[in-house]
């Protein structure tokens, strides 16, 4: 169907509409007059359609169309506000300065839901409704520039739409909050500063701010009057970031209002000052590419990945949950965020994030976990010493924290530029893999504190987190995922007595301080592949190489120089002690001596002879020594002599002939 030519409109004559192209019936006949007392006949109308049949060849929308033809966009040199009758009423309610206000979006007065509302305001609601809406159309800060009046998705829409679903009383209170905000706005030529002088380069940024928070926050609760009550409770500055945090997430934002009611004020200050930096950095309610969405994995640097909104976001979520669930004590708050503030983007989630996974794999969370949770029903970390000793060990390494931003990206690439980029993963890889990680090295550290108090600790820890740093994404989660199904205890660490966390972890911790000691990573997951032919005879394998510790490369060399009927001989001796050390029958400080004066022995002695003698005594195997085995089998069976000769020619070359 070819589109209607309309011809020009004589504004002080009857509007006479022209349709070519088609068979058009009767033009409904338009009635035309003037809603301002104090402009000039003609100039500003109101279009009222009459006598409209029910049948028209073409169908127009005529409330679209004219909102069209005389937007201040496409009229400019026009003082023109067409709208129907119930906007008349209302604006005739109006001062005629509250009417210039409205008038600067006039395409309130065409929405439906903008004046239906407005008809049903007193004479004060309205008023303060006109003046949000006006506060609401000056230019906002970058972060709700997408969210202004002044684009499609306006905050003022929803706003009509959300004030037209509550009731009398809370509609009044959340206007006159609203309005609150909005008289603390400058006027809109002013420009705002920040605290050091910089001009924002918008008007009324900074001021607007509040009251696009509180919009934000009014359209996505389901409590309003709740929401208001709660934030009466803390001064200006404090609601400010308060606000910042609920135009991120009403939920978050509750919950972290009822977390700060039991806290000291400098705490409150504190939290508040803190997150509600976060939250301003999260473009609020952003039509914005979903990365993790894309069906091709993109790339991005350390940084940018550490100033995606998803990842902020995760931030606050970590600082409540870690509120919600512990009762930290007057000192541990303060020195947890106090010391954070100091670091990078990337390493600050790295660290609420180590703190937050390792607290609940440490002590659990607490019982029936819902919701908030009463101060009586949290976890007290008073006395946890221990606990809070090894998260402090394990959030403060760079290493480990680089490691834990890193395990939620894919594979690193070089760009063009040589600069790192890493493939994005989907949202729940990169949360899954992330947990994985930092639950591992939790228990690994947990464990080596509780059976060796004296150890460098975080010396093994930060030796295990550059192994697998030096690894591709992809093994690296592989292997992570592979050694903590090992165990499959959920249990909280701390919970289990010591013999219960060597029996549950064993195989795991077998793993992570073979891995944390060893220089050649590679040649041990070679060696593990003739230990394949069970799960009981490959956890054997690293059970006995972790008896070694740092000495682990020396202990696989030498077993690898020796005969095979010899070094079977070695392996299932230290295989069965590993065992027995497992079972807390042998002292596991015993086992370590014994293999390292074997390592010695092997490595200083030349004889073969009295390295076999030395081995038989160890194991207490009464093996006939080597060389008169080979006399006793040259002649009874070539094949067999064959063999051990084949082994004497191994011993030959390891040691120089």
């Amino acid at each position: 169907m070819k589109f209607p030519t309309i011809e020009s409109i004589s504004f002080r004559s009857r509007p006479h509409f022209e349709f070519s192209g088609t068979n058009q019936a009767q033009t409904p006949d338009m009635r035309i007059y003037s809603i301002y007392q104090d402009t000039l006949p003609g100039d500003v109308f109101n279009l009222e359609r009459v006598n409209e049949k029910e049948e028209t060849p073409l169908q127009i929308d005529t409330a679209a169309f004219v909102n069209k033809l005389f937007s201040p966009q496409q009229q400019p040199s026009f003082n023109l506000r067409i709208a129907n009758l119930a906007a008349d009423t209302v604006l005739q309610r109006l001062s005629s300065e509250q009417q210039a206000a409205l008038n600067k979006n006039k395409d309130l007065l065409l929405d439906n839901d903008f004046i239906t509302l407005a008809s049903k305001l007193n004479n004060q609601e309205l008023e303060q409704l006109v003046t949000v809406a006006d506060v609401l159309f000056t230019t906002p800060s970058d972060r709700h520039q997408a969210t202004s009046v002044a684009t499609g998705d306006s905050s003022i829409k929803t706003f009509t739409e959300t004030l037209a679903t509550l009731n009398d009383e809370d509609r009044a209170l959340v206007l006159a909050q609203a309005s609150a905000f909005a008289a603390k706005v400058p006027p809109s030529d002013n420009n705002t500063y920040d605290a050091g002088g910089k001009s924002s380069g918008t008007n009324n940024s900074f001021a607007n701010n509040n009251l696009h928070n509180f919009v934000l926050a009014i359209n996505n609760t389901e409590d309003a009057r709740g929401l208001i009550t709660d934030l009466a409770g803390f001064e200006e500055e404090q609601q400010a970031n308060l606000l910042n945090v609920l135009s991120v997430s009403d939920s978050l934002g509750n919950e972290l209002m009822n977390q700060l009611a039991g806290l000291e004020e400098k705490d409150q200050l504190l939290l508040l000052d803190y997150l509600g930096d976060i939250a301003q950095k999260i473009k609020p309610q952003q039509k914005r590419l979903d990365l993790h969405a894309l069906p091709l994995d993109p790339y991005m640097s350390l940084s940018e990945a550490s100033q995606s909104d998803s990842s902020r976001r995760g931030m606050l979520e970590d600082s409540i949950k870690l509120l919600s669930r512990y009762q930290f004590d007057e000192n541990q708050l303060a020195e947890t965020f106090t010391q954070i503030k100091t670091m990078r983007e990337s390493d600050q989630q790295a660290y609420l994030k180590i703190t937050t996974v390792s607290l609940e794999h440490l002590l659990g969370v607490p019982e029936g976990e819902a919701g908030s949770v009463s101060g009586k029903d949290k976890i007290a970390l008073k006395e946890q010493t221990r606990v809070l000793d090894t998260i402090e060990m394990l959030r403060s390494d760079e290493q480990i924290r680089e490691l834990t931003a890193k395990s939620a990206l894919g594979n690193k690439v070089m760009n063009e530029e040589k600069q790192k980029l890493y493939t994005v993963k989907d949202q729940a890889s990169a949360g899954k893999d992330q947990q994985t990680m930092i639950k591992l090295l939790t228990s690994d550290a947990w464990i080596r504190k509780q059976n060796d108090s004296n150890k460098d600790s975080a010396k093994e820890s930060n030796a295990l987190a550059n192994l697998f740093l030096q690894q591709r994404a992809r093994d690296r989660d592989a292997l992570a995922e592979k050694i903590t199904g090992y165990s499959t205890d959920n249990t909280p660490l701390s919970k289990l007595s010591q013999q219960e966390l060597n029996k549950n972890y064993a195989d795991v911790y077998a793993r992570t301080s073979v891995l944390a000691h060893t220089k050649e990573p590679g040649n041990l997951l070679i060696a593990e592949q003739h230990w394949d032919a069970s799960e009981e005879i490959n956890n054997a394998f690293w059970q006995m190489a972790s008896l070694a510790g740092d000495r682990v490369d020396e202990f696989q060399l030498s077993t690898v120089k020796l005969p095979g009927l010899i070094s079977n001989q070695v392996y299932q001796h230290f295989a069965n002690r590993a065992d027995s050390v497992v079972n807390g029958e042998y002292d596991r400080s015993l086992a370590e001596q014994e293999i390292s004066e074997f390592i010695d022995f092997v490595t200083n002695e030349r004889d073969q002879d009295k390295k076999q003698a030395y081995i038989n005594d160890m194991t207490g195997q009464d093996m006939p020594l080597y060389w008169k085995k080979l006399n006793e089998h040259a002649y009874k069976d070539p094949e067999y002599a064959r063999q051990i000769i084949d082994e004497a020619r191994e011993v030959f070359l390891a040691h120089d002939g």
